[in-house]
């Protein structure tokens, strides 16, 4: 599993050289770091693999060498990657991946489809279209590691077109016929309302709600998380399509966040009690992820779009409504980045992410690493994209539209 040291773009930021305290609070977060991974981690068979005790020592001493708080964290960042794992992360003082640098979003979606950074989605007055191509951003061309995996793509890209609202970044686009179009994209604020839990910094939090054609409603949201405002939106629209012919929900680009949001929006596909979708595998034992019923539940059909950067608790939900035959997952292959985890707060100020456990789901099957794969493969296409077309999206309405008895 990647990380978010593998920068798909350069940052030309000076780095300011460390002072006596600063340095000794580096070398205490990183004996932080250290000491809270062995007394944490489920997986004591994984340390012993990776050498995890002795790492301590070479790693403090590139940290008390380090010449600035960059390369210090680069080295802490480098013992994580050790573990090859996900939800291991140092995110400087509150900057997350993919956070709005300074407020401000460019006001489009990306994802990496057939080796390029190509745009899948736009918001309304964009002058940005889905399908075109970035080749540059700010005058830097984009270099994609080819082992790179599509979330830290997008995240490292989202990343880099964030900044100050109000502020414009020059982004060099390819429209699809070859045709070169550089645009200044005026930065924005981000779409939904603000929210945060724990050390884990503000983040913007957006539902989408509406009905489609043939009764078939569509619900979408980009985390899971502000469950005071997101669990009534969920209420109230499986209320209103109680009779609905069919419900999509779309959770392509959906990172995750509180693992208990997914049992609680779970429980409005099931009336009876006992159904699991999945266990956490601490060290103190199992903690089965059981939902809790919700009636009147909705029965109709459900459609769940997966992309490669649908992860963690989007990939459990997912996976969890399939197992128990709620679901149909449409469109590709999920992160495979899926271990709960927390976030506290290092002696330096930055901010320290580490599972605590492992999970996997009702057939014992892990989802770190391998992934959801879809019922019906439907991935991102630019040509689809170029054409107006959501593939995903077409082949679930299809599904749903299909007589009951055939499906």
């Amino acid at each position: 599993m990647k990380t978010l040291c593998a920068l798909v773009l350069p940052l030309a930021l000076a780095a300011a050289p460390l002072t006596d305290e600063q340095r000794l609070r580096q070398v205490e977060s990183l004996s932080r770091i250290h000491r809270t991974v062995a007394e944490s981690h489920w997986d004591r068979e994984l340390l012993d693999r990776v050498g995890w005790a002795a790492l301590a020592e070479p790693f403090r001493r590139q940290v008390a060498e380090a010449a600035d708080a960059r390369a210090a964290r680069a080295a802490m960042r480098e013992m994580l990657e050790r573990l090859g794992q996900s939800h291991f992360a140092i995110f400087e003082d509150d900057v997350v991946p993919g956070g709005t640098g300074g407020g401000g979003v460019a006001g489009f979606d990306v994802r990496l489809i057939e080796g390029e950074v190509v745009v899948t989605s736009a918001e309304p007055g964009s002058p940005v279209r889905p399908g075109w191509a970035i080749r540059t951003i700010a005058g830097e061309p984009l270099r994609i590691p080819p082992d790179l995996d599509e979330i830290w793509v997008r995240r490292a890209v989202l990343s880099r077109l964030s900044g100050q609202a109000g502020e414009t970044v020059d982004v060099e686009f390819e429209d699809g016929s070859g045709r070169t179009v550089v645009l200044a994209v005026r930065r924005a604020q981000p779409k939904g309302e603000m929210a945060s839990f724990g050390y884990l910094p503000p983040q913007p939090v957006w539902v989408e709600i509406r009905e489609l054609e043939d009764r078939i409603g569509l619900m979408a949201f980009n985390l899971f998380l502000d469950p005071v405002r997101l669990m009534p939106a969920f209420e109230r629209a499986l209320v209103r399509w109680r009779d609905a012919r069919g419900l999509v929900v779309d959770l392509r680009g959906n990172p995750g966040g509180l693992g208990a949001m997914a049992m609680g929006l779970a429980g409005w596909f099931f009336e009876r009690p006992g159904i699991s979708l999945g266990t956490m595998l601490t060290r103190d034992g199992p903690v089965y992820f059981r939902i809790n019923p919700r009636r009147p539940a909705f029965h109709g059909p459900v459609a769940i779009l997966i992309d490669g950067a649908t992860a963690s608790t989007a990939e459990i939900f997912a996976a969890g409504l399939r197992d128990a035959g709620r679901a149909r997952l449409f469109g590709a292959e999920s992160a495979g980045a899926a271990l709960p985890s927390v976030i506290e707060k290092l002696p330096n100020g930055d901010r320290f992410q580490y599972a605590t456990a492992g999970f996997v789901r009702t057939s014992g099957a892990a989802l770190e690493g391998a992934g959801v794969k879809p019922d019906v493969p439907a991935p991102w296409r630019r040509a689809d994209l170029l054409a107006g077309r959501d593939a995903a999206l077409e082949a679930a309405l299809h599904w749903l539209r299909e007589p009951s008895g055939s499906r």
